[in-house]
């Protein structure tokens, strides 16, 4: 069941956003074309399954910051700068606001997002790189319930971080280390981000021939959606996803992102990045 976010006190208690995260960037447009530039080619081949994004959310949740409603610029450089400019007011105002309206833009943005589902016996375990292991851990679990009988790890060098390990080696240690064998592990580990993860796993999976119609994700659930999403997106076959939960830490939950300026950070940035795929037309 989707969290429902906890009513905050009457009493307004101001919080201060951190200089850290009022000064920073949330996207970098230049960041982003270097991104586009490195990721893997491949056509989409359902552009329909766009229309289901809902880029009404993340326009009512910025109109916090003014007395109009949010309204989309027409180029994607603009519409960056406007997200860097209003991030610090906006998360702010979420943190502090105590108002019904807030909480139901809070639970409709979990509804959207969450795409937990029952787990059913899959083609494919695909888990995403990070360097948190919860990851690895949870599809290592549900190798072992036989959800799949192959992982599929995807990952690689975290974007300009070079003193970090590649995402994909790190995982593939720890499923070794918990008896996964070799070969019912594939391994991807070009990717830089979520949407060149699936474009990589499908271009791999294409090219070896392996037949799939059903893909079980492994992901925190505020990412599910575009994960879900992409692999419809750039699959010409009929894909059944289904996405398992990963523990997160509390600020990063359903119920609590809202009230700290790492889980609104978080958050925004899914929302953001599905207004770039869907008002923007970043494949």
């Amino acid at each position: 069941m989707v969290g429902q976010r906890p009513l905050k006190s009457s009493i307004l208690v101001r919080v201060q956003v951190p200089e850290f995260m009022s000064n920073k960037s949330l996207f970098s447009f230049g960041d982003f074309q270097l991104c586009l530039k490195r990721e893997a080619s491949r056509k989409v081949s359902s552009p329909e399954v766009l229309n289901k994004i809902d880029d009404t959310i993340l326009m009512e949740w910025l109109s916090l910051n003014g007395d109009k409603l949010f309204s989309y610029p027409d180029k994607v450089e603009s519409f960056l700068e406007l997200i860097n400019g209003q991030f610090g007011q906006v998360a702010q105002k979420t943190m502090i606001d105590n108002s019904v309206w807030l909480d139901q833009i809070v639970n409709r943005i979990n509804r959207h997002l969450d795409c937990s589902l029952g787990i059913l016996p899959s083609d494919f375990i695909v888990v995403f790189g990070s360097r948190n292991e919860n990851r690895i851990n949870r599809a290592i679990e549900l190798w072992k319930e036989n959800i799949a009988e192959e992982i599929v790890i995807t990952g690689g060098q975290p974007f300009n971080q070079p003193e970090l390990d590649n995402e994909s080696d790190s995982f593939l240690k720890i499923a070794l280390r918990a008896g996964v064998p070799r070969e019912k592990i594939i391994v991807e580990d070009k990717s830089l981000t979520l949407m060149d993860n699936v474009k990589r796993v499908l271009n791999l999976l294409e090219d070896e021939g392996r037949d799939f119609e059903r893909l079980c994700l492994v992901l925190p659930w505020f990412a599910q959606y575009r994960a879900k999403l992409a692999f419809k997106m750039y699959s010409d076959r009929d894909i059944e996803i289904r996405c398992a939960d990963v523990e997160v830490s509390e600020k990063f939950s359903r119920e609590k992102w809202s009230n700290n300026i790492e889980g609104v950070n978080a958050v925004m940035k899914e929302l953001v990045k599905l207004a770039l795929i869907k008002k923007y037309k970043y494949k």
